[in-house]
């Protein structure tokens, strides 16, 4: 093992199932409690008469106990259905002794709401550890050391801003100076985040929708709507940012128009000014152009997940 290089070495251990990695235990945050009332991130590790014991995982997997009467606000057979080993979920803060390092936990606080931001707002936070851990490998120095020079400082930067959201910006603006500039990095260590950034957190491309209803009556008023529809379909083309502008039936009157593209507020400015420059054609042929749908980013829609506080459908109740 001592003749190979890092990369060997990683591959050997991976090979082996040897976790090398030195981040897995690093805290996200500076603090390395909770404050009660906080909902956390944990993954249950045991399952006991009484209890469940949890790792908060944005806490250095810092142990904590959720009691059973905590788990549920309704009379279960079976607490196994419930509390699983291994299973990751959110959890409310209600106590903590800081001499002695208990902290106490409530599953059955957490609303649906709350689970889904706490679960949002720890993977984004896993993201950006691994980023920083990532760049303290390549650039061979500690990864808390990392953590300390980078992410904590981005943290404190701004109360309510997320590091993930600055890493964000500084991917999407590269503005090194005003992000990274009151860290004071080593210009190596600068680029090697922006290097591992623009691979890590790549722009999410949006699928912008707009519905309108065009009709005209006029003699020529099928030949009207079709150079309407090519003319929505080609506006902008060979114009920056580049962004391509489809045009589809849903069914006459009605027409879809859709782009897909990372940059959302210039893909709605585009398909808007696209459906003026529609409205002033359809109006010269003497038809008009209704707007069902403004233009707005498609398939958003939040998906019902089963189970968000941790209670399957077929739990049954107590005789």
């Amino acid at each position: 093992m001592r003749d190979l290089n890092k990369r060997q070495q990683k591959f050997v251990c991976g090979c082996l199932g040897i976790t090398s990695w030195d981040g897995k235990d690093i805290p996200f945050y500076v603090e390395t409690m909770p404050k009660i009332n906080d909902v956390v991130w944990v993954k249950i590790t045991q399952v006991n008469d009484t209890s469940a014991v949890v790792q908060l995982l944005e806490y250095g997997k810092r142990e904590g106990i959720i009691p059973y009467t905590e788990v549920t606000r309704r009379r279960v057979r079976s607490m196994g259905k419930l509390i699983k080993v291994g299973r990751t979920e959110p959890a409310q803060v209600i106590r903590i002794d800081k001499d002695k390092g208990y902290i106490d936990l409530s599953k059955k606080l957490v609303t649906p709401n709350e689970a889904k931001a706490c679960e949002a707002h720890f993977r984004q936070g896993n993201e950006v550890r691994s980023i920083v851990c990532h760049v303290a490998e390549l650039c061979d120095i500690p990864a808390m050391d990392a953590m300390e020079m980078i992410a904590y400082p981005l943290y404190q930067r701004e109360p309510g801003k997320h590091a993930w959201t600055w890493l964000y910006e500084l991917n999407q603006t590269e503005d090194v100076e005003r992000i990274l500039g009151p860290l004071k990095l080593d210009k190596a260590i600068s680029d090697c985040l922006m290097s591992t950034l623009k691979n890590a957190m790549r722009l999410k491309v949006l699928t912008l929708f707009a519905e309108v209803e065009i009709t005209c009556f006029a003699c020529d008023g099928v030949e009207a709507i079709r150079d309407v529809l090519i003319l929505g379909r080609s506006y902008g083309e060979g114009s920056d940012p580049q962004i391509h502008l489809s045009v589809n039936i849903i069914g006459p009157p009605k027409y879809g128009i859709r782009a897909r593209t990372d940059m959302k507020e210039e893909g709605i400015q585009r398909m808007k000014e696209a459906i003026e420059a529609m409205t002033a054609e359809i109006k010269k042929r003497g038809g008009q152009l209704k707007v069902v749908t403004p233009p707005q980013p498609h398939g958003d829609a939040d998906e019902g997940k089963k189970g968000l506080d941790g209670e399957d459908d077929d739990d049954e109740d107590a005789d």
